[in-house]
C-alpha cells in the first residue's frame, strides 16, 4: 500500500462518515450506555461509535443518559 493510500485509509478511520445518519442498533445503544458509564468523553464515544458528537449528545438526551462533563 502506498503512502498516499495509507494516509487516506487512516484519515477515513479517524472521521465518521458524516453524510449518513444511520439507525442506532442494539449494539450501538449498548456501547453508548457502557461508554457513558465508564466516563468516556463525548468525543471518545463519537469516535468509537463512528458518529458525530451531536448524534451522541442527541441520543443520550433522548435516552435520559447523563454525559461526562
Amino acid at each position: 500500500m502506498g503512502v498516499r493510500s495509507h494516509a487516506t485509509l487512516l484519515r477515513n478511520m479517524e472521521q465518521p462518515d458524516l453524510s449518513i445518519r444511520k439507525e442506532w442498533s442494539p449494539w450501538d445503544l449498548f456501547d453508548l450506555h457502557t461508554s457513558i458509564e465508564c466516563g468516556n468523553s463525548v468525543a471518545e464515544i463519537a469516535t468509537f461509535l463512528m458518529r458525530t458528537e451531536t448524534e451522541v449528545r442527541e441520543k443520550a438526551a433522548e435516552l435520559g443518559l447523563k454525559l461526562a462533563q
